[in-house]
Order: C-alpha cells, then structure tokens, then sequence
C-alpha cells in the first residue's frame, strides 16, 4: 500500500492519513512507556484514540507565546489542570461516566512547534520531552489529591488551524504553506464588525455569488520566523513527527 499512497501524494500534493494503531494501543511515547490502551478509533481530526463510549478532553499550550521555559512549563501545568477538571463533570451518558471515570483520559496539545524546532532541533526534542515530562508530572499529584485515577492519556498535538491563527502562530506541527499572504473570510452583509474592518481600511468585496454577503481580505505574517512548506522536504517533516511521537 504504502507505494500506491506515495503515488497519488505526488499527484494530488497531499498525504492522506495515517495511523499505526499497533503502536498507539501500546506506546504513550512511542519506544518508551508501554502502556496497553483500550481505544479503538481515532477522533475525527486524528489527534487522538478514543476507546468506544469515550469523549475527548483537549486542552492546547502556546509556547511562542511564552516569556520563557518557566511560563511554558507554568502554562503546561495550567492546562493539564482544566483538562483534569473537565474529566469530572458528569455527562449524560452512564456509559460514557463509567469510561471517563476508568481512564481520565486528557490531551495536552501544543501549537506553533515548527517555530521552535527551526530555532534548534536538539533543543527541541529535550524541551517538548521535558513538557511531557511536567504534563505527567501535574496529573499524578492532582489524581492523588483528588483520590481519582491517573490519566491514560495527557499529550497529542492537535491539528490547531483555527486556534493557531487567534496566537499568529503556524498550526500544530505544521510548517506554514506561505510566511505572508492574505486571508479571506466571508460576513453577513449587516455584520456589525465590518465598519471595523473599514475603518481599519481592510479591503470589503461584496461576494458576487451572495448579495447578502461580504468578503474582507485580511493580511497575514507570521511575527516569528519559520521555514514554509515550500524550504522543508517530505522526510524532515516526517522526522519531527517521529520525534513528537517519541518525546511528547
């Protein structure tokens, strides 16, 4: 299979997705912590396996956007905090409860890694396994303060796409497709944002399919600097998606 899926990537431009789920229902960190998982099927966006009946808990850390390792590490914790927290409220569901209260299952995601990965590859992989090591850290003293069971699960990465633009930030471990270029987004003719966007003098085009609907160009740049897709081959891609699976 694996030729084939190379073939139509070089045709169409775009890998489909993969998943090992041999490696994810033994592995944490893939080659470290074995740890067998009763998930049987990713979420929707892949990020992470859900055993049947379970729900997702994610929270995502913006590291560009942290002063130093120390806010970083403190926002980590912060984050592993409220993702703990939503695991006891109780859903509708029994069933659903019972799964929740077995595994605690959590996902601590971080966005705008390529940034820091240009900066210093070795770093990186030290910095992003030290993360897990803090995430892991946080849930075993609050599951033992709270008498509840530790967590499966406390990292992924996320695909980010919307959150990561709110930040300014490339999305997840993704290298950006463009280091400038403009954004299009559609609003309701009445939309009470677009005198904003006019008085900010950002370009309105009435949509010329919808009358009742207009389209503001936003320019974008990334305020840090980072290769795009275009300066990064298949394979060094590949290798900082080995390295996130080993090290967070």
């Amino acid at each position: 299979y694996l030729p084939r899926i190379a073939q139509r990537t070089d045709i169409q431009g775009e890998l489909p997705g993969l998943i090992n789920m041999k490696n994810v229902q033994r592995f944490r960190r893939v080659g470290h912590e074995i740890v067998p998982d009763t998930g049987r099927i990713p979420n929707p966006c892949g990020e992470i396996i859900l055993p049947d009946k379970g729900p997702c808990c994610l929270a995502t850390v913006y590291p560009t956007r942290c002063a130093n390792e120390a806010e970083w590490k403190r926002n980590c914790r912060h984050a592993t905090f409220y993702a703990k927290i939503v695991t006891t409220i109780p859903h509708p569901w029994s069933c659903t409860n019972l799964v929740v209260q077995r595994e605690r299952r959590i996902g601590v995601s971080q966005t705008g890694l390529t940034i820091l990965y240009d900066r210093d590859p070795i770093k990186f992989r030290t910095d992003i396994s030290q993360r897990y090591k803090d995430i892991r850290q946080c849930d075993d003293e609050i599951s033992d303060q709270w008498g509840i069971p530790r967590s499966i699960r406390v990292t992924t990465i996320k695909p980010e796409g919307t959150l990561s633009l709110l930040a300014g930030t490339p999305a997840g471990m993704h290298f950006p497709i463009a280091s400038s270029y403009l954004r299009r987004v559609r609003y309701a003719r009445d939309h009470p944002d677009l005198k904003l966007f006019e008085a900010a003098g950002l370009p309105i085009d009435i949509d010329p399919r919808t009358d009742n609907t207009k389209v503001v160009t936003f320019p974008c740049n990334y305020s840090h600097k980072v290769r795009t897709t275009k300066q990064v081959n298949f394979f060094e891609q590949l290798t900082l998606a080995k390295t996130l699976q080993e090290a967070y």
